[in-house]
């Protein structure tokens, strides 16, 4: 549920990263089988938080301080909408230089493959030495000759 829920909210966010934009989504799930065996209930609803949870999560928190830090991270995200927004930015920012250097990374690894075949080193090899895949080696080879 949570997968295709995360899908449509995914899928609303384009080239432009515009976050702000994201709509709420509400999945509706039809089964043919019981989801939740210990319900007789036909209707449930979830939400990804329940605020009425928190003594349980305190709990689960005092167990663990990795847990411990991300529930005080929410908790602190949760009460200040000015936070919560900078956070994001931030979180953003980090996406795109992750992105960036991915690509350069990428690019990096293009650069060494074009090297290998002038040198007519096997595509399995060249493969295996860039993290390329074969048909995009093949691409350069056919691009090159």
């Amino acid at each position: 549920m949570l997968f295709y829920s995360s899908k449509m909210i995914t899928e609303q966010v384009g080239s432009d990263d515009r976050f702000q934009e994201i709509k709420r989504v509400i999945s509706i799930i039809i089964t043919d089988f019981m989801l939740i065996a210990e319900s007789e209930k036909y209707h449930h609803r979830f939400t990804l938080y329940d605020y009425e949870n928190n003594e349980d999560l305190e709990m689960i928190a005092e167990k663990s301080p990795q847990v411990k830090k991300a529930v005080f991270r929410l908790m602190e995200l949760s009460e200040d909408e000015k936070t919560r927004m900078l956070y994001e930015s931030r979180q953003k920012l980090e996406w795109h230089i992750q992105g960036r250097e991915h690509a350069r990374g990428h690019e990096t690894a293009r650069i060494i493959a074009k090297n290998m075949l002038k040198r007519n080193r096997p595509i399995d090899e060249i493969v295996e030495d860039t993290g390329l895949d074969c048909e995009e080696i093949k691409n350069l080879q056919n691009a090159d000759f």
